[in-house]
């Protein structure tokens, strides 16, 4: 069964990201996908449409509930599923240590 895991990506974080990806790749044993969810990806890829506003202080708004977001991945998260595809997918915040083994 194919196995994938989603980081969600924030440029704020970006160091924290590359932190938490390593942890969860040198502790595989088998094939598994490890990927970030960032944002403007999903946006080139038409996948993420939600408006949304950069405030001062570097403060990500949403447009539509009229809220902040903590992170470029508040919302983004949600599409794991269809990123996945088919398969069993995982989402993790950046700010994770893996010290076991994901990909079992």
């Amino acid at each position: 069964m194919r196995q994938s895991i989603f980081i969600g990506f924030d440029h704020r974080h970006a160091a924290a990201h590359a932190v938490c990806r390593h942890s969860i790749e040198r502790r595989l044993t088998r094939p598994t996908s490890v990927r970030g969810v960032v944002l403007a990806d999903l946006r080139a890829m038409g996948l993420y449409t939600r408006p949304t506003e950069m405030h001062e202080h570097d403060q990500l708004w949403d447009v539509i509930s009229e809220a902040p977001m903590s992170t470029e991945f508040a919302i983004s998260r949600f599409l794991t599923p269809h990123l996945a595809g088919i398969g069993m997918a995982a989402f993790m915040d950046c700010d994770i240590l893996a010290r076991v083994n994901l990909g079992k």
